[in-house]
């Protein structure tokens, strides 16, 4: 990974454009976006960034900028669309220490603007690090159809709601409540009720995890020999997972879907003791390198009567003594 993904405050900060033409116009509609005080500097201005400057969404300036208008600003835009005014442009930038793009001129910048799926304050950005802008439209498409206009709604009532939600303990009951409400609930109610109904269920779910009881500690035993084809259920398990243990022989590719607050163990010689793993309660994923877990692991958890299951493995035959079904132990008070 070249280009570190991040997302910059531009909160009352200057933003610098150098080029007042279509090449500027283009990332000035991105930029307004932002709370960003942007100032453009060209000559020669077209008819969109003229109407940008009258709405008071930028300030114009027609002319050449000097080493003082960069003084505090987060960025700096190369858009004149001719090499010897961005060169010179980049120079002031460089002179400032201003991160700078220079459009269409990936060596140049210090950094890339992605494509970008706009459901403020809920913001997807997709890169390619320059290498295909075509697959990263392509791909901002595609999301734009899967992603409702109604995702900001949601996520701005969840922002005003957290201070509520601190009465839940931190972990898994406070994700299980906002998995709840952003997983289906929150989108329901809105739909029915409108704003109302979805600030009632918030509270409604509140309520409803406050009551419930933490859950046991669990093991699932997800095999792993075929990465490109884990199941939708072994994704949910190892996403949910406060553990995740791992054979050394796993894919790098499925370890990245575990959450980045999981702690992840490596095992050597295939085995783990998962009892003391589980205890306190943690809902641990065991990542098998290859079709079906180790005997003596289930064992241990079966002997210690842990609740235990083995997910199936999608394409491969099955293995003597495990069906392709789930198997699960409940401790019995």
């Amino acid at each position: 990974m070249r280009h570190f993904p991040i997302f910059l405050d531009l909160r009352a900060r200057r933003v610098i454009v150098g080029g007042a033409g279509e090449c500027a116009l283009a990332k000035l509609r991105l930029l307004v976006k932002t709370e960003a005080q942007i100032v453009v500097f060209g000559h020669n201005a077209v008819e969109g960034v003229v109407a940008l400057a009258g709405a008071g969404q930028i300030t114009l300036q027609d002319r050449a900028p000097l080493l003082a208008d960069f003084a505090k600003a987060a960025l700096g835009y190369a858009a004149y669309d001719d090499d010897e005014a961005d060169a010179a442009f980049a120079a002031l930038a460089h002179g400032a220490g201003v991160l700078l793009n220079v459009v269409d001129n990936l060596e140049a910048s210090a950094f890339i603007t992605p494509a970008i799926v706009d459901r403020d304050p809920v913001v997807v950005a997709i890169g390619t690090e320059g290498a295909a802008p075509v697959l990263a439209r392509q791909i901002k498409a595609d999301l734009e159809q899967r992603l409702p206009e109604t995702l900001g709604r949601l996520a701005r009532l969840g922002q005003g709601f957290r201070a509520a939600a601190q009465v839940l303990a931190p972990g898994r009951a406070r994700r299980d409540f906002w998995a709840r409400f952003y997983g289906g609930a929150g989108d329901a109610a809105l739909a029915a009720g409108g704003t109302a109904a979805a600030q009632r269920q918030l509270g409604t779910l509140l309520r409803e995890v406050a009551r419930e009881v933490a859950p046991a500690a669990h093991v699932d035993f997800i095999p792993t020999s075929a990465p490109d084809l884990l199941t939708l259920r072994a994704q949910r398990k190892l996403h949910g997972a406060d553990i995740v243990v791992h054979d050394a022989g796993v894919a790098p590719e499925i370890l990245e879907l575990a959450r980045r607050e999981a702690q992840l163990v490596a095992v050597l010689h295939d085995k783990a003791d998962l009892v003391a793993l589980a205890a306190g309660g943690a809902q641990v994923a065991r990542l098998v390198a290859g079709d079906a877990p180790h005997p003596l692991e289930v064992a241990r958890l079966r002997n210690a009567g842990l609740s235990h299951s083995v997910l199936p493995s999608v394409g491969a035959p099955t293995q003597p003594g495990f069906s392709a079904e789930i198997h699960e132990v409940r401790r019995h008070g």
